[in-house]
């Protein structure tokens, strides 16, 4: 930060803080383990982090979901923002036809998402 503002790049007041989240958000993401079936820590978080209110991880970290969602998200049957069942899911769309579909470069879903 020292250095940006020397050089005369602007710096808001809470760009540390930012960066700071930003950096906690990468490293501690919640990702779907596949052995364990459920929500884990990209990595495990330090002692100092695993002190913290569930509520403080989840903002950087993202919501820790009950498995049967997170595994639907993960196979692309549930919405990650809503948690319902994709329409198509419940047409018989299955897994593999999505994926045989991607690889053909054929347009399976909207490519207008609304992602965080």
């Amino acid at each position: 930060v020292r250095r940006m503002k020397i050089e005369g790049i602007p710096v808001t007041e809470d760009y540390l803080s930012r960066f700071h989240f930003a950096r906690l958000a990468f490293k501690y993401q919640r990702v779907f383990d596949v052995v364990q079936g459920r929500l884990v820590h990209l990595e495990a978080l330090p002692h100092e982090l695993s002190a913290c209110a569930p509520e403080e991880i989840d903002e950087f970290a993202g919501p820790d979901l009950p498995p049967a969602v997170a595994s639907g998200v993960c196979g692309g049957r549930v919405h990650p923002m809503t948690h319902e069942p994709f329409v198509r899911a419940q047409r018989g769309v299955t897994q593999r036809s999505i994926m045989e579909a991607f690889r053909s470069n054929a347009t399976v879903f909207s490519s207008k998402t609304d992602c965080r």
